[in-house]
């Protein structure tokens, strides 16, 4: 029987919702910032344009260590 594969790094959740649900996961621990000032999570209101949630959606699949992507 083959062993399984784990990654050797650890991976993110990115988060894309509204201001309480990315704040619970914030309060989680799962929030990150690289050097380049990206984020894995963003708050999405009535004032966030389909151009910018593409954007972070196209930059968080094209992301290494995102594993999951989670919009509410």
């Amino acid at each position: 029987m083959a062993k399984l594969q784990y990654p050797t790094k650890s991976m993110l959740i990115a988060v894309c919702a509204d201001d309480l649900t990315v704040t619970g996961f914030l309060l989680t621990g799962m929030g990150e910032r690289d050097k380049k000032g990206n984020q894995n999570f963003l708050i999405a209101d009535k004032d966030t344009t389909d151009e910018e949630l593409r954007n972070v959606f196209t930059s968080w699949t094209e992301s290494n260590d995102i594993a999951i992507i989670m919009i509410a």
